[in-house]
């Protein structure tokens, strides 16, 4: 048993994370970016059932947040992506949170009312007491909002093969600026591994895992494709 129970650093597992999380100690991660599906009917095309009554999916959604604060370090972030439609509900859920806006350069053209420009993000400190950084961290100063090329995630091909990849600016500016070189970034809903690459971009350890087992071959391969630091900040945003 290591550092993260029966699990190595730098890996990208196969299996709920439930699963995987009660395997693991407490306190053991640094940081915690959770994207879980938004129980908006989406078809991730690995089985996963994203249309349950909405009360239920909070409820699992608490159940698996609970199991990440359980993980993180005392005092350290945790951050959990929402849908704008449900972010009032989940909110409620989680009163300790603040609010941060993960704007967007594009969105996908649908049948709403109106195209959503950004997702709401809560965040906070495990235990109340915030973690003081020494630094503004790498990406200058600190702010509620943070804007991402979501266009370049849906067409270059790079993560295209996942239903909803996350803006890569989005992850980097995050793990840049709340958390420390040699950190470990635990992700339990990896998905196309942005969490993992944006980590060892930026000399942070990673770890997380993903339901769909060609999800994690692929957000591996992805992973594995990274060599030296290159960001992809937008100057202009930041």
């Amino acid at each position: 048993m290591g550092h993260l129970g029966p699990y190595e650093l730098d890996t990208i597992v196969a299996g709920d994370c439930l699963d995987v999380m009660r395997q693991m100690p407490d306190g053991c991660v640094d940081a915690v970016i959770a994207d879980p599906p938004f129980n908006v009917k989406y078809d991730y095309g690995n089985g996963f059932d994203d249309n349950l009554p909405h009360d239920e999916y909070l409820d699992w959604l608490v159940v698996a947040m609970q199991e990440a604060e359980r993980v993180c370090r005392e005092g350290r972030l945790l951050f959990l992506w929402q849908a704008m439609r449900h972010c009032l509900p989940a909110w409620n859920r989680f009163p300790q949170a603040r609010l941060m806006a993960g704007c967007k350069d594009f969105v996908q053209m649908r049948k709403v009312d109106v195209q959503w420009s950004l997702d709401p993000i809560l965040f906070w400190h495990k235990g109340g007491t915030e973690y003081e950084f020494a630094s503004k961290g790498e990406m200058g100063c600190r702010r509620d909002w943070v804007v991402g090329n979501h266009c370049r995630e849906r067409f270059s091909g790079e993560a295209s093969w996942h239903a909803c990849p996350r803006p890569m600016m989005h992850v980097e500016y995050i793990v840049g600026q709340w958390s420390n070189p040699g950190d470990v970034i635990f992700d339990p809903f990896m998905g196309s591994g942005t969490t993992a690459v944006a980590a060892k971009k930026l000399g942070r350890h990673y770890f997380g895992c993903d339901i769909s087992e060609d999800y994690v071959r692929m957000a591996r391969e992805r992973v594995a494709r990274i060599d030296g630091v290159q960001l992809e900040l937008m100057p202009e945003a930041y």
